[in-house]
């Protein structure tokens, strides 16, 4: 037999939350990364900035298992990111490792 249960500890309503992967952390400091120029989509799945995001001093409230709730720091319409992609270096090489068992030989 097996259970699952959701206990509930603290629910607040009316407040600012970022994906907690916005959250970033050093030392007791908390800040997220925020954008202050305009963005551009490309193909729908994230955007292009020219400028560097900005580091955003935060002070957090409580957290769940994927947001975590903002005191003070930012606003509702700040352009918080969630997740960085470097782009893919031009002209990458991709080399393959030698096999612990040598080349295969031919029959």
């Amino acid at each position: 037999m097996s259970v699952d249960a959701n206990i509930i500890i603290d629910t607040k309503y009316d407040v600012l939350i970022v994906p907690n992967s916005a959250v970033k952390s050093q030392g007791n400091n908390h800040y997220v990364e925020i954008l202050e120029d305009p963005l551009r989509s490309q193909n729908g799945q994230g955007f292009i900035s020219k400028e560097a995001p900005v580091r955003q001093k935060i002070e957090i409230g409580i957290s769940g298992d994927n947001f975590t709730e903002i005191i003070s720091g930012i606003n509702e319409d700040d352009r918080v990111i969630a997740r960085t992609v470097a782009p893919a270096a031009k002209n990458q090489q991709t080399t393959q490792a030698p096999s612990l068992f040598g080349a295969p030989r031919a029959r």
